[in-house]
C-alpha cells in the first residue's frame, strides 16, 4: 500500500525519484496495453521477487524450532 501511495504522490509531492520505488510503476508506468511488454521493467521485477524469495528462504531456514 505505501508503494502505491509513494508511486501516485511523487509527483504531487514533488518527489519525482519515490515513483521508482513502487512496483506499480514498473508494472504499469509503460502502459503494456498500448505499448506492448516492457523487458526492462519486467526485469526490474523478475529481479526484485527473486531477492524477496531468496531473503525469505534463507530466514526460513534459520528459524529455531528447538525453543
Amino acid at each position: 500500500m505505501l508503494t502505491y501511495i509513494a508511486g501516485n504522490l511523487a509527483g504531487v509531492i514533488g518527489a519525482d525519484w519515490l515513483k521508482y520505488l513502487s512496483p506499480f510503476h514498473y508494472y504499469i508506468g509503460g502502459e503494456p496495453l498500448r505499448h506492448g511488454i516492457q523487458w526492462a521493467d519486467a526485469a526490474i521485477l523478475l529481479a526484485a521477487s527473486a531477492v524477496l524469495v531468496g531473503a525469505g528462504f534463507l530466514r526460513f531456514n534459520q528459524r529455531d524450532l528447538r525453543s
